[in-house]
């Protein structure tokens, strides 16, 4: 569960039972605590572990999802409207047509994230009645705008702060983020190991 302090606070998350917090510095986690009598040292590797768990268990329906040809391959994909190479990504993947065999599903994110309006148009993309189409035909457009929609996702409540958790525990996992960023289903990476200039 994610524990929000206010806007100017930093993020925690905290489990089930309450036996684990991890804090934030709004960037990675950088303070595991075990609110237990006699807590245990975590070791670096099963704080990975942990990690890696909580990406192999996203909720994909909850995501936006695009699927070329048979969409053999399940690939998440975090990407931001507002980024160069992503709206490039989008209309190469858009005429791609079946060449491809993936399903992509989609963490949308604005880039200039201290930017109250991009934050509202994150969660206009995400809870849009058809957010795929939102998502592809504003980047195909590339015009930045994402007013609020007339018809959302009955309860639909995911919002900028939801993309923010992919970041911080990708972070705190040692990957450098930049976008597009695209991990497949068994929780690896799959973007090169150089920086895409825009």
């Amino acid at each position: 569960y994610r524990i929000e302090f206010g806007p100017n606070s930093a993020v925690e998350y905290i489990n089930d039972s309450a036996t684990l917090i991890l804090e934030t510095n709004n960037v990675r986690i950088d303070k595991w605590v075990q609110p237990v009598p006699k807590p245990e040292a975590i070791t670096d590797a099963e704080k990975a572990k942990m990690l890696n768990a909580i990406l192999h268990n996203i909720r994909f329906d909850k995501l936006i999802q695009i699927t070329h040809g048979k969409g053999t391959n399940k690939v998440l994909l975090l990407s931001a409207y507002d980024c160069g190479v992503c709206i490039r990504f989008e209309r190469m993947a858009a005429t791609a047509g079946d060449q491809l065999d993936v399903s992509f599903f989609i963490v949308p994110y604005t880039l200039e994230d201290d930017k109250q309006q991009r934050r509202q148009n994150v969660q206009n993309i995400w809870c849009a009645a058809d957010s795929a189409k939102v998502w592809r035909e504003g980047l195909l457009k590339a015009t930045l705008e994402y007013p609020s929609p007339n018809a959302t996702k009955p309860g639909c409540s995911l919002t900028y702060a939801d993309a923010r958790d992919f970041q911080i525990i990708l972070k705190t996992l040692g990957l450098r983020i930049g976008f597009p960023l695209m991990i497949s289903d068994n929780g690896q990476p799959m973007t090169p190991n150089f920086d895409i200039n825009a």
